[in-house]
Parts: C-alpha cells; structure tokens; sequence
C-alpha cells in the first residue's frame, strides 16, 4: 500500500541515516545479479523448491518508469507483462530462462504479473495478479495458477473476499496439505482455499498502530523449530509532487514472522535491500543456516541477497529466534 506524505517525511524517508538498514552492507551477505534471459526490462523475481530442484521465476516488462514524473513509458504499445521461469538442477547447473506460456493468454492481454512460486502437494504453483481494464478503471485480480515445464496448464481465478475490483499481493503460505493466503497483514486476515473458494481462517485483529500501512510481498514459508513462518512485506511511500526527479515511490521493507497458529504476527526492524527507491521482493528461500531473498530494483533489474539466519533473527529481535539460530 503506498502513502503520499508531506515533503518533510518524504525527504526524512530518503535521507535519514539510521532509520532504515541497507540489507547489502550487513556482514556476510552476498548481493547478485540474476542474468536476464535476453535484452530488455526483468523485474520482481521470485524462487522456491520442489523436491531436489529450484525453481526461479522473473517479470519481464514493457516499460521504463520516468525518473520524472513517476509513469510509466512505453514505446506506444499497451503495457504488458510475460513470467520466465528455469529449473535448477541438484548440480547447480543453471539452465536457461524460459517464457512461460499459457492458452488462457488471450483471457489477460496485460499478461500475468509478479510471480509468487510455491510447491504445493509435489506440484508448482504460483500466484500472480491481472490486470484488466474494465471501463476506465484500472482493475485487477489473483490468479492461482499450476505449472508444468513451461506452461501453465491450469489457472483459477479467485474471487476477492470483500468485493474489491483491485487486488494484488496476497501472500501465499503452506500449513501441512493446505494452502492459504495472508490476505491483509494489518490486521492478519488470512484465509484458506478449499479448492473452491476462500475461507476465513481467523478474524482479523484490528489494524496493527501506526501509519506504514503494510503490503504484500513475499511468500511465507516455514522457519524456525516452533513452526512458524517468515516472510517480508513492504511499506511503499509516494513523492510529493513538488520534488520532481527524486525516485517517485520509496519502498521500505520488514520480515514478517507468523506463529504457527496463524493468529500473532511479529515485525522486524525496516530495512531496504540496496538503495532507498523501488525495490519489490517476490521471493524467500530458507535453507539451514541462511535466507535468500530475491526482488527487483527499479522494474527493471533482478536480484538476489543471501543473509546468514542470525541477521534476521536479529532484526526480528525475537529472543526465541536468536537462540535457534546463534
């Protein structure tokens, strides 16, 4: 969710020193790049595991943003989008990218955006939005989708829980067989689909205090002995008008640990991966003494980041979680 503030805070969200901690400058983290699979415009990656295997998605785009104004700029066409995904072997050979194809394409001429990868009952899954045009709103809506290879061979769309024409950015998580979604962290809605429809997990707390109202952004996925789960989520903050030329939209991040009932919910300390700006994380990856976060800068790179655990827990401040992981 993105918040328009005054010039004040805006310039205290860019400038301030110590407010915000730069992921990139922490000890023993490694940034990469993650090599486009041609020329032009990857965003917004995402990765996950199904059996020995990883599997990597990215977002290639038709657009640059305008340091300027903030809109997006095209050559003339129609903004659209197409999801790449490659297959990384136990070996660690890394195949190419390749563009994931889908019949339903004609169904979501914008294309499907933002990845979300998952393995669900020794199946990939991802969870994307879609953007469509209805009159002359800007609508969107979530689209579960199964993948084979380099197809998906099955998509659902899902129904939003309160009517809303614009939906984006549910989070999905894996509890024993079933798969929800953290639909608002705010106030920790979650929901469990059925197969059918969603179903309400838990009533929603009220909104958690403050004014950084939180979105997205990764999944979630398990983390730590009590059975948990760690994701990251991100408040966005808008320029003000008059300060043209700075970025147009800063994005500010947490991670998000859930307990293993769904119902309590713990925030870290905000951080920014590598400059304060538009930054997007799609994806979380936990292995035993490490996270890797992979996202994308300025809708037009991707990357990734590997952190040591401790760092985390750490930022977390739980002192279960500095336990486990010292």
């Amino acid at each position: 969710m993105t918040t328009r503030p005054s010039v004040k805070s805006y310039l205290s969200a860019l400038l301030a020193p110590n407010r915000y901690k730069r992921l990139s400058g922490a000890d023993d983290t490694v940034l990469s790049e993650i090599p486009p699979p041609t020329e032009g415009n990857f965003t917004n990656p995402s990765i996950c595991t199904l059996g020995e295997y990883t599997f990597r998605t990215i977002r290639e785009v038709n657009y640059r943003i305008s340091p300027w104004t903030g809109k997006y700029v095209t050559n003339g066409e129609p903004l659209s989008s197409r999801t790449w995904i490659t297959q990384i072997s136990p070996e660690r050979e890394k195949p190419a990218f390749r563009a994931l194809h889908h019949k339903d394409r004609s169904k979501y001429p914008m294309g499907l955006e933002d990845a979300r990868v998952f393995a669900w009952r020794n199946e990939l899954w991802a969870v994307f939005s879609a953007a469509t045009w209805e009159d002359d709103f800007l609508a969107s809506k979530m689209i579960l989708a199964r993948i084979s290879g380099d197809e998906i061979i099955r998509t659902i769309e899902m129904p939003s829980p309160h009517g809303s024409r614009k939906e984006k950015n549910w989070a999905p998580l894996i509890r024993g067989d079933d798969l929800y979604f953290i639909y608002d962290l705010n106030s920790l809605e979650v929901y469990r689909w059925t197969g059918q429809e969603l179903e309400l997990h838990n009533e929603p707390n009220e909104d958690r205090d403050g004014t950084d109202r939180l979105s997205g952004s990764s999944q979630f996925v398990r983390w730590g002995k009590d059975g948990g789960y760690i994701g990251v989520t991100h408040t966005s903050i808008q320029r003000p008008r008059r300060l043209l030329g700075l970025p147009s939209r800063i994005y500010f991040h947490r991670f998000a640990y859930i307990d293993a009932s769904l119902s309590k919910l713990h925030l870290s300390r905000p951080f920014f991966f590598q400059k304060r700006g538009i930054e997007f994380c799609a994806g979380i990856l936990v292995s035993e003494n490490s996270i890797t976060l992979t996202f994308g800068s300025g809708d037009c790179h991707a990357r990734e980041i590997r952190l040591p655990s401790t760092l985390v827990s750490n930022l977390l401040c739980l002192d279960g979680l500095k336990k486990e992981h010292s």
